[in-house]
């Protein structure tokens, strides 16, 4: 029963926060690839212009330096994180 409710609780703290829980979220198979951010990846270093006329689907979302961002997960979003340069620094899903 206590080894029942231990795993309980765990899982629920790394849904809640991965961090927290021991999870490196940058690990490989954290986050499925449900956007098809791998194919996205060509973008990192690259200027938000190269960002406008690259032809992304529809559910994409470009987030400022300092941008404040909801945390809700929309796993096939893709997110794209730029630099205080306005340069691409990581192509996710989210």
């Amino acid at each position: 029963m206590i080894l029942r409710l231990a795993a309980a609780t765990l899982g629920t703290l790394a849904l809640a926060n991965p961090v927290a829980a021991g999870i490196n979220a940058a690990q490989p198979g954290y986050l499925p690839d449900t956007c098809r951010a791998h194919q996205y990846q060509f973008l990192v270093g690259k200027p938000r212009s190269d960002v406008e006329v690259a032809a992304i689907e529809p559910l994409v979302r470009v987030i400022e330096y300092g941008q404040f961002v909801s945390m809700m997960l929309v796993p096939g979003r893709l997110d794209i994180w730029l630099d205080a340069t306005g340069h691409v620094k990581r192509v996710e899903c989210g």
